[in-house]
């Protein structure tokens, strides 16, 4: 039968995950604190009746359906114009929304 043979190999370590860790805790705790203050204040608008409302003015349609008119008289026939928009805004008011909404529980509209 063979011999068994334990080997113990002494091992020091130093922790240096610490200072990073407390650091994690302290943005936590203060993203916490800031979640609270806003909390309280959307408590606060909705307790007073505010309503927040975002609009958009459109500039370019009455411009683009003038220079169509224009195309059409001058050609006699029926002018079409397309219009590329980029847009920016949809997506980071959807994204409030759904932290408004994920935020308290409720609906952002």
């Amino acid at each position: 039968m063979a011999e068994t043979i334990k080997i113990e190999i002494p091992i020091e370590a130093v922790d240096r995950t610490q200072a990073g860790i407390q650091s994690a805790t302290r943005n936590l705790t203060a993203f916490e604190r800031s979640m609270t203050r806003t909390q309280n204040q959307l408590d606060r608008m909705n307790r007073s009746g505010v309503s927040i409302e975002i609009g958009a003015d459109d500039n370019a349609s009455p411009v683009l359906n003038g220079v169509e008119d224009s195309a059409s008289r001058v050609s006699g026939l029926s002018a079409d114009v397309s219009v590329d928009v980029d847009d920016n805004a949809t997506q980071a008011i959807r994204s409030a929304e759904d932290s408004v909404e994920n935020f308290d529980g409720q609906s952002g509209s």
